[in-house]
């Protein structure tokens, strides 16, 4: 009890901290301080760039506090049902199911190759866009907003990070079907990487 009672705090206390730093954040682009990593050679924040970051944070301020509450709720729950017989009955189907994954695990470990190359890709040709071109310019909302936030090096490294840690950790909860979100997000981020270049040339 005292064990499960500490481990909930502990998730309350990680969920809330990562409000709190995401709101400073967010209430940082709203006031036209940008780029908090700012590197020797990145230059600075063009005017557009400093008026669109403050309108794209107010536009997803909310919402990324929003689903920052639905991912530490699904966090949660897989903590706390795990402890359930329901969720272990579960877990056992799911590991009896995955007898037959194993003898297939040569097909996760090439996605997870290909979703490694694909999220490097992108990250270099992310790269080379926000420093040749502009960060307004990014499609993306998510890696604009990192982007106007910590730099045109350090945001788009945080966001693949965060990105490549977020389809590994999904794909964790999928068992057997794991190689298939990886295969789907190396495609998108390879499709992300060609849309880069394309729009360099």
């Amino acid at each position: 009890m005292i064990h499960k009672l500490r481990e909930v705090w502990l998730i309350g206390f990680v969920i809330g901290l990562t409000i709190w730093m995401t709101d400073r954040v967010f209430r940082r682009m709203q006031s036209g301080r940008l780029f908090l990593f700012r590197l020797p050679f990145d230059r600075t924040a063009s005017e557009l760039e400093r008026q669109d970051a403050i309108l794209q944070a107010g536009t997803w301020h909310l919402l990324a506090i929003l689903a920052i509450l639905m991912m530490g709720g699904l966090w949660f729950y897989w903590r706390t049902a795990a402890k359930s017989p329901r969720r272990q009955n579960f877990g056992k189907n799911t590991l009896c199911r995955s007898s037959l994954f194993t003898k297939n695990e040569r097909r996760l470990w090439i996605c997870r190759g290909l979703l490694i190359i694909a999220t490097l890709l992108d990250l270099g040709t992310t790269l080379w866009f926000f420093h040749e071109k502009s960060i307004q310019l990014e499609v993306h909302p998510g890696i604009r907003l990192f982007g106007y936030a910590f730099g045109r090096t350090m945001g788009p490294v945080l966001a693949k990070g965060v990105q490549l840690f977020g389809i590994l950790l999904a794909g964790s909860y999928l068992g057997r079907w794991q190689w298939l979100v990886e295969l789907l997000a190396a495609t998108l981020m390879a499709l992300a990487a060609a849309h880069n270049m394309l729009s360099m040339s």
